[in-house]
């Protein structure tokens, strides 16, 4: 279980850095980047991930 909470805070960080990257380097919104990742990577509902990337 320890090990599974360890890999999915190391992805979430991974996602984190590299939204901010390409946020940083087009200028554009931190949550077009952020969304279309946890969906697609941390397999997140469209609903959750939408919830993470307004706070």
């Amino acid at each position: 279980m320890q090990e599974m909470i360890s890999f999915l805070s190391l992805q979430y960080i991974l996602i984190g850095v590299a939204a901010g990257f390409v946020s940083g380097f087009f200028g554009i919104g931190g949550g077009t980047v952020v969304v279309p990742l946890m969906m697609f990577l941390a397999t997140i509902s469209n609903m959750l991930s939408a919830l993470v990337s307004f706070r």
